[in-house]
């Protein structure tokens, strides 16, 4: 539906100026652009997925995995009969997740998709519960008092489940002392009513494992003692996606005798958008054949495990397109990475010196901790929450379970897309210092004066500090105007000649630049801004005389990588692919959403300037990748030639072999550093 009045814009609308009904239909419609907008505005109200710190549910995937999530939108994920390929992609994952799992069933597995992984836990606790109401009454005795044995720390999802199917929660205290579920007050809380113990791995609350290994064994002689078959359903919403990319060995899964079924979500470090979980069995046998119910009217027999009927396909078939895209070796990275930003989170708050931490072990992408005792604050964790609140951030503060209620934390949650460029700089877990990062606001366009002034002051503060400073990275010119102290003034802008310029072409700018100097690349004229402020910058400095400037002298030990073409072109184009899925795109977008104006970011050139093209809608993704691909190759080649000319001006550039293994490049530049 149009407007009816297509030059109206959509704020000159008579629905615009009234406010949109709540609790109510209007009385009548309204242009689709009118009704998107007024929700959208409302939307808009909500807080930035990417700084809640809060949930655990992925915030960002990539565009391909967006697209395949759109267009396959209307698939019904029940009706298997009209999709036969979105159930049979149902049933690769399941495979797959099994096989992480160490399923000892052959294909084809047995499992099931779910909304998320509350449903895959109810699905595990009711097998389990099945299985032992069918033992029961094959000996004749009662089913009338079922429980099951969980830790304080549960989520909530195991009290829904114990009060829907009416089925009582023993829970093992987690205290200071114990801090995951003791296997011993396990086995205590257990009698012949009890149909599963639930092992989390990747406790809500602390973000730590119970050791499902030593919960095995003291079941299993539990079991062996009284005649029982007592079993276990891991809740593994986090962790199952977790341990078998970052600790492989650490035996938890079906590996274990009476580890009979596990409940992961999808839309966690599963790596897929709200709405997926998955329910593993160790064989078919241990899923009731009463909980397998059978449909025809949608054309077949249609078979379905899930408590929900009609749902989505799409995050389905996303997860797929996660465990294809990623691999094995994508999904440890990108863990890893989550990980090491949470090591360096931990750290940060640790050298504040006012903080206390519930656990040293991180197995999981999140942490905890509370205040130090201090009877002069004046400030509480709900204070730090609240003002982490008004800056964007969600950082949730709460107390803990049963039997510590009065003790207040924070969590901080760590997934894919938050702080990446911190995770950079950390090492075995160490966070490397570093300098002039994140030192200037999107849109402030940034010098070389600028840059010597920042590196001296960073350079004197390493140097008191009794440190060798590093530098890496940058561009030759940054790099030698340093090195080398170049005299530079701070150019401030000239209105005059900005007007002056300004109806210009960029062959135009590009002809008046090369009066003032030998254009030997295209970095200075790639877009009009760039051309009319190195016109700028040339006007002043031909008529500005350079003052003396101080620098240190730098006795300089110079390395360089050197790598062929062909490895080198390989090289980038894997780090482009790999910094567009951790977010390049969002980023781009949400400067533009915070008031950037795409000009100020095409002006940087490289990535901003073709990102914000895709994102304003000037290239397609496929343009967008092309061309940014070809222009950062012609920019390491560029550079190559730089560095040099570098040696010509007298520079010494020791070159190491890109090949060569990390211990003999840290050995050859120990060597280097002696010589000096």
């Amino acid at each position: 539906m149009k407007t009816e009045n297509p030059n109206t814009p959509i704020f000159g609308t008579p629905e615009e100026a009234r406010v949109a009904p709540k609790f109510e239909m209007p009385k009548t419609s309204m242009p689709g652009e009118v009704a998107y907008q007024l929700v959208h505005d409302e939307a808009m109200m909500d807080g930035n997925a990417r700084l809640n710190l809060a949930t655990f549910v992925t915030t960002w995937m990539d565009d391909y995995a967006r697209r395949v999530m759109t267009e396959n939108m209307d698939k019904n994920m029940i009706d298997k009969t009209e999709y036969p390929q979105t159930a049979e992609i149902e049933r690769r994952c399941v495979n797959i997740i099994a096989k992480l799992w160490h399923s000892p069933e052959p294909p084809y597995c047995t499992g099931t998709s779910t909304v998320g992984s509350s449903e895959a836990c109810m699905l595990g606790g009711i097998a389990a519960l099945k299985r032992w109401q069918k033992r029961r009454r094959a000996k004749g005795l009662p089913t009338n008092k079922p429980n099951f044995i969980i830790s304080t720390c549960m989520q909530v999802v195991w009290e829904k489940f114990a009060i829907y199917w009416d089925v009582e929660m023993r829970m093992v205290p987690v205290t200071m002392e114990k801090i995951t579920m003791d296997p011993q007050d396990v086995v205590g809380m257990c009698d012949e009513n009890t149909i599963c113990v639930v092992p989390i791995q990747g406790v809500t609350i602390t973000g730590l494992n119970d050791n499902v290994k030593e919960i095995n064994d003291a079941l299993d002689k539990l079991n062996a003692e009284k005649g029982w078959e007592i079993c276990i359903h891991v809740d593994a919403a986090t962790g199952g996606f977790i341990h078998p990319f970052i600790d492989p060995d650490t035996v938890w899964d079906f590996r274990l005798k009476w580890v009979l079924s596990i409940s992961v979500s999808g839309h966690k470090f599963g790596l897929v958008y709200p709405g997926v979980g998955w329910v593993v069995w160790k064989d078919k046998q241990y899923l009731p054949e009463e909980m397998n119910f059978a449909v025809n009217y949608l054309g077949a027999n249609i078979p379905s495990i899930s408590i929900n009927f009609s749902r989505p396909g799409n995050q389905v078939l996303a997860q797929y397109y996660q465990f294809l895209r990623l691999g094995m070796e994508g999904y440890r990275q990108i863990q890893q990475n989550c990980i090491d930003v949470c090591l360096y989170l931990k750290q940060q708050l640790k050298e504040m010196g006012i903080f206390e931490f519930f656990s040293d072990d991180m197995p999981n992408p999140l942490f905890i901790w509370k205040l130090k005792n201090d009877s002069s604050r004046k400030w509480t964790l709900y204070d730090l929450s609240d003002a982490l609140h008004a800056q964007g951030w969600q950082v949730p503060a709460y107390t803990m379970p049963k039997n510590m209620e009065d003790v207040v934390i924070m969590r901080v949650v760590v997934r894919q897309g938050t702080g990446k460029d911190l995770a950079d700089y950390i090492v075995n877990g160490k966070q490397v210092p570093y300098h002039l990062i994140d030192i200037a606001d999107p849109g402030y366009k940034y010098n070389v004066f600028e840059y010597q002034r920042d590196f001296l002051n960073a350079y004197e503060s390493i140097k008191q500090k009794g440190s060798l400073p590093v530098v890496c990275g940058g561009t030759g010119m940054y790099l030698e105007s340093v090195l080398k102290g170049y005299k530079l003034l701070p150019v401030p802008e000239n209105p005059e000649l900005r007007n002056r310029l300004a109806n210009k072409s960029l062959d135009e700018l590009t002809e008046v630049l090369a009066t003032y100097k030998s254009l030997h690349n295209t970095t200075d004229v790639d877009t009009v801004k760039r051309a009319i402020r190195a016109i700028e910058i040339e006007e002043y400095y031909a008529h500005t005389p350079v003052d003396e400037r101080s620098f240190p002298q730098l006795n300089s030990l110079i390395i360089g990588v050197d790598i062929d073409r062909e490895l080198r072109r390989e090289k980038i184009t894997r780090r482009l692919r790999q910094r567009l899925d951790e977010g390049m795109v969002d980023e781009v977008r949400r400067l533009i959403t915070q008031g950037i104006h795409p000009d100020d970011l095409i002006y940087y050139g490289l990535e901003y300037k073709y990102l914000t093209l895709y994102v304003i809608g000037q290239l397609t993704y496929d343009e967008m990748f092309s061309q940014l691909e070809i222009a950062i190759h012609q920019f390491a080649k560029r550079q190559m030639t730089w560095f040099r000319g570098m040696e010509r001006r007298g520079f010494t550039i020791h070159w190491m072999d890109a090949r060569w293994p990390m211990e003999e490049k840290i050995a050859f530049v120990k060597s280097k550093l002696k010589e000096i």
